[in-house]
């Protein structure tokens, strides 16, 4: 059965050690990421401070499938929230 072409495949799943990486990786990236201000320039290096945590995720395994920074982040909020 083949899927509709506007339908998007769903993402892997994260390991253990994704999540144990994303983490240990936010905690070193927790100041950047939840400073108070709300500017352009700020914005820009949040997103940088995921960007950083996904490539770190995706080195810890280098045969999954390479992830973003919205991905990380995404899933860091589902992790806190759960």
């Amino acid at each position: 059965m083949e899927l509709p072409i506007n339908m998007a495949k769903r993402a892997a799943y994260f390991s253990d050690l994704d999540l144990q990486v994303l983490l240990e990786s936010y905690d070193e990236e927790k100041g950047v990421i939840m400073r108070k201000c709300n500017t352009k320039a700020s914005a820009i290096l949040r997103n940088k401070a995921w960007q950083r945590i996904a490539d770190r995720v995706n080195s810890c395994n280098p045969t999954a499938p390479k992830r973003t920074g919205e991905q990380v982040k995404m899933k860091y909020k589902n992790v806190v929230q759960t």
